[in-house]
Formats: structure tokens, C-alpha cells, sequence
């Protein structure tokens, strides 16, 4: 994959990339409530923004309404999207399609949850992210850092699309020593986070 300015459903799509891996170099996934609002709500302005603004490009071609209407679209999207700032990753030839983070893992690991959450209350989106982000019961983002962190990943996505009532802490695949795991505690924070961000200023 080229370096270049990728979209998310570009980057978590991508033919090219099987999975973004945080190795076990990489700390552990730490955000908490402010800094998730903080992410959510410059993603909700500029989504306002963007659907409120009456800006239209002038085109040459005349009475050609198909043509103005998606290149003012394009336009829209280009000014007024969320920039979720730099991705570093290298490639190793020995796991070809996975992406190895350098930087980037907060954020990128937040914009997963965040679609984790939207699929569990989309139907339609709920079969889309199985099918493009969670192929096979597998996360897009894979955690080296400490097995259990990716074990309860993938088991929290299954459980959270699912929709089920019951808590993650009270599956029986939750373990006691979940507790002390920062990355899991991060997960569980903040897919309740952003599950009342979405009830209070989206509607699904």
C-alpha cells in the first residue's frame, strides 16, 4: 500500500491490507471518555457542517445537474471532512497484507469501535462491517501487544454487533485478570462512550 490520504472505509477496506497490527512494542490502548468526545464531536461538527452548507461549484457544462451535484459533493466531502491526522505503518515480508502501527493506534483503534457501535444498531451497516471489517470472527485491528487484549477484541465485536443485552463483563468469556488489562478496560469504556455520545446527537 502507497503512502498517500486515505478515507476510512479506503484504509479499513483496502484490498492490500488484511489487517493493521499494533505490535509489541506499542503501549497499550489508553484513551479515555475526554479524549473519545473529543474525536466524536469534531467528527459530528464537520459532519453538520457538511450537510448544512448550500455551496455549489460553477461548471461550464450547461443544464448538466448530475454532473454539478457530484462534483459539488466531491468538493463537500474534500473541505469538510475530519482529518484524524497521520497513519505510520511498515510492511514486513514475512506477514504480507499486515500493516505494522508506528503511530496512530488511539485514534484508529477509537474510529473501529466506532463503527462496531454503528453496526450494532444498523442493520444494513451490521452486514457490511462483517463482511469488510470483522471477515471471519477476525478484528481489522490485530493487538499483539498481550494475546488476551486481541482474544477479547474479537469477542466483544461478536457480542457488541450482536446487540445483546447482557454486559461484557458478565460473558463467561470474561476473565478476572481482564480487569488489570488496560486495553480491555479502554475497549469497554469507550464502547459505552460512544454508544451515549451516538444516543445523545445521532440518530441510527
Amino acid at each position: 500500500m502507497k503512502a498517500g490520504k486515505y478515507n476510512i472505509k479506503e484504509l479499513f477496506s483496502n484490498k492490500n491490507i488484511e489487517a493493521v497490527v499494533v505490535p509489541e512494542i506499542q503501549r497499550d490502548y489508553v484513551w479515555g471518555t475526554e479524549q473519545v468526545e473529543g474525536l466524536l464531536k469534531s467528527i459530528f461538527e464537520d459532519y453538520c457542517i457538511f450537510e448544512k452548507t448550500n455551496e455549489k461549484i460553477n461548471i461550464t457544462i450547461k443544464e448538466d445537474r448530475f454532473l454539478e451535484k457530484t462534483l459539488t459533493e466531491y468538493y463537500k466531502t474534500i473541505k469538510y471532512n475530519t482529518s484524524i491526522g497521520f497513519i505510520y505503518a511498515y510492511s514486513d515480508f514475512e506477514y504480507p497484507n499486515k500493516y505494522f502501527l508506528i503511530d496512530g493506534q488511539q485514534r484508529l483503534t477509537t474510529i473501529y469501535l466506532l463503527l462496531v457501535v454503528i453496526a450494532s444498531e444498523d442493520e444494513d451497516f451490521r452486514n457490511k462491517f462483517s463482511k469488510l471489517y470483522f471477515k471471519n470472527g477476525k478484528s481489522f485491528i490485530e493487538y499483539r501487544v498481550r494475546e488476551a487484549s486481541l482474544l477479547f477484541l474479537n469477542q466483544s465485536i461478536a457480542h457488541t454487533i450482536e446487540k445483546k443485552d447482557t454486559k461484557l463483563e458478565e460473558q463467561y468469556w470474561y476473565y478476572s485478570f481482564y480487569k488489570n488489562d488496560k486495553t480491555i478496560q479502554s475497549i469497554i469504556n469507550n464502547l459505552n462512550t460512544i454508544k451515549n455520545f451516538l444516543s445523545e446527537n445521532v440518530q441510527l
